[in-house]
């Protein structure tokens, strides 16, 4: 039978997809930073290099959700040690982690107007964590279709005048027209998402109680070929639509960022379907390969990579936006040599953090921190109150 949970606790799978997705991302920043040089390569590849890695975002994204349905099912008993388990993570994600990766985007742009995916991802984890055991799966849904469609009226029918009015739209539901961020992932979509794929978590989780582990790869297929096929026909509806009906340029304009597979930010629901299905077929994959040959060298890499995929993020940042950006390399080496060179260098540092034990220091200490604020409250409740 499969292992699928490590000694440690961990799903194993879900770390390898996480390191595949690392990978995209890795490719990814080190194209926006080596092909932005004059004379390195065509703008075909460039764009081509960067539609390939749009997969990564809704991979990490679903995976996360994912992780935490499939937790709150299998491990009821513990939802409690869960739930501060997540609310010390996506505090993590939003203060040291935030701090790190801000750092390197200062260094190369100067300026503060950033909203990572990790902003997203923490505040998810946050608001995910308080609704664990709290809605049923068809709430979840509801919940999330409710936040999306809110999240796209605002950004059709919202647009303050106000530049903290424009910070606050921006930043929640995203925007089409003249940004105020330098890059953001508005976070109300992208909560949408995270929470969807923790209702695949919990039919997953379900399937593990159950026993029915050789069935996971199959349903995970099943979605993510359904999810790709859906984008697929409505961005083909969309273009039947113009053709038919002869579209004006503004309605067209609407056609192409709703229907668009490449309406990343904010998210427009053919992305959504598409990446994120290939997404779940990584998962698929990863999950077929863990079942035939849990120990391949392969396996072992994703997943090592993908449990410290925090880790490597903000690494990777200083390695690409820090490091490449001020580097003048030799044009007459190929550029696969440079981008071998940062993913050995980048391996070998994960290597040596995960072998050291560093992810204990990814906390922020929220058990010990909220008995802290508790006793402080406790202490200082005499001093506030006033008797009369």
């Amino acid at each position: 039978m499969p292992r699928f949970i490590s000694p440690n606790d961990r799903l194993i799978f879900i770390d390898a997809t996480r390191g595949g997705a690392m990978g995209l991302v890795l490719l990814s920043h080190f194209g926006i930073i080596y092909f932005a040089v004059p004379g390195t390569a065509g703008s075909g590849l460039r764009d081509a290099v960067a539609w390939v890695t749009m997969v990564a975002s809704p991979t990490f994204t679903i995976i996360s959700g994912l992780l935490l349905g499939f937790l709150c099912t299998t491990k009821q008993e513990r939802l409690e040690q869960l739930r501060e388990k997540l609310w010390d993570r996506g505090l993590f994600l939003l203060t040291v982690g935030r701090a790190l990766i801000l750092g390197a985007h200062l260094l190369f742009r100067g300026t503060f107007r950033w909203i990572f995916i990790t902003d997203a991802c923490g505040v998810s984890m946050l608001t995910g964590a308080y609704l664990a055991g709290r809605l049923t799966a068809r709430k979840k849904l509801a919940l999330c279709a409710a936040a999306y469609m809110v999240s796209w009226a605002a950004i059709a029918w919202w647009h303050p005048h106000a530049t903290w009015a424009r910070y606050v739209s921006e930043g929640l539901f995203g925007s089409l027209g003249p940004k105020v961020y330098e890059h953001s992932f508005p976070l109300v979509p992208w909560f949408s998402i995270y929470l969807a794929s923790s209702v695949i978590g919990e039919r997953l989780g379900r399937m593990y109680l159950d026993g029915r582990l050789h069935d996971v790869p199959r349903v995970l297929r099943l979605g993510g070929l359904t999810a790709v096929t859906a984008a697929c026909a409505m961005s083909g509806t969309a273009k039947l639509v113009r053709h038919v009906f002869d579209i004006v340029p503004q309605d067209d304009a609407v056609l192409s960022v709703l229907f668009g597979v490449h309406q990343k930010l904010p998210p427009s629901p053919a992305y959504v379907l598409f990446f994120g299905g290939i997404g779940i077929l990584m998962l698929s994959g990863f999950c077929s390969a863990e079942q035939r040959h849990p120990n391949g060298g392969a396996l072992k890499l994703a997943s090592l990579i993908g449990r410290n995929s925090l880790f490597v993020f903000i690494l990777q940042f200083y390695v690409y936006y820090v490091a490449l950006d001020r580097m003048t390399l030799p044009r007459s080496v190929p550029w696969p040599i440079y981008l071998i060179a940062s993913w050995a260098f980048i391996i070998a540092a994960t290597f040596a953090f995960d072998r050291r034990g560093f992810n204990r220091f990814i906390s922020v200490g929220f058990p010990r921190l909220q008995h802290r604020v508790a006793g402080l409250a406790a202490a200082c409740l005499p001093f506030l109150t006033i008797s009369h």
